[in-house]
């Protein structure tokens, strides 16, 4: 039993990664209704690790799931997207901080070294699933050091989520991706020269540039604000 169980999971897992990669590289675009049937068919499984996989993506922001409709590729709305960036600006720029001392030549290396892949790969067929994957390896470097394991798990779980937020970028704010290696040149750089005065506000900036910039296209989808909200750096009505 326990072997099947493995089994119809891996099974589960390997759908979701042929899925997840066919909606990252566009193969699968957002509003694409995507049905149990012809996926079982190409990935050459029964529509049980379908189901399950499909509910995975659902739980990523890549698909949504609707009595009667089937799944539909999705994205993160431009508030789900501006809400996320805010809260991650703030659970990073924390870790900066208590990263002091922490961050040795090592971390700098591997950092430096990830953001090389960067922009080794940039245009490559590949570029959004592996800037993902490559962001995320990145920012868990910079939380690991802060050595705080509640923080760590708490940033942790919203992981899940990044790859649908990159295709919202992807479709709101191309040229983010462009700018991607250049960005995180500029948070090394301030671990590279130990100013820790500055590593808080400079990698929570960071993140909070983008948010900005989905509060001004949210502004503009919903229209002007009637009044402004204490909801942090960049308000919400």
């Amino acid at each position: 039993m326990q072997l099947a169980g493995c089994a119809a999971t891996a099974r589960q897992e390997t759908v979701a990664a042929q899925v997840r990669r066919a909606i990252m590289l566009g193969r699968y675009r957002p509003g694409e209704h995507l049905t149990e049937q012809a996926l079982a068919a190409e990935a050459g499984v029964s529509r049980g690790p379908v189901r399950d996989a499909l509910k995975q993506l659902e739980r990523e922001g890549l698909v949504q799931l609707a009595p009667h409709r089937g799944a539909v590729v999705s994205m993160l709305g431009l508030r789900e997207a501006y809400e996320f960036y805010i809260v991650r600006g703030h659970l990073e720029g924390l870790a900066a901080r208590l990263a002091r001392g922490r961050v040795g030549d090592a971390d700098i290396a591997f950092l430096a070294g990830t953001v090389e892949q960067m922009a080794d790969r940039l245009g490559a067929e590949e570029d959004l699933l592996t800037a993902a994957d490559l962001d995320l390896a990145f920012h868990r470097r910079i939380v690991a050091c802060s050595g705080n394991r509640a923080l760590i798990d708490l940033y942790g779980a919203m992981d899940a989520k990044v790859y649908a937020l990159f295709v919202t970028v992807q479709h709101h704010l191309p040229l983010r991706l462009a700018q991607m290696a250049a960005r995180h040149r500029e948070v090394i750089a301030v671990f590279r020269a130990g100013d820790w005065w500055r590593a808080e506000a400079v990698v929570a900036e960071h993140w909070h540039e983008t948010a900005a910039q989905f509060k001004r296209l949210l502004n503009g989808a919903e229209g002007p604000p009637d009044r402004p909200a204490p909801d942090g750096p960049f308000p919400v009505r």
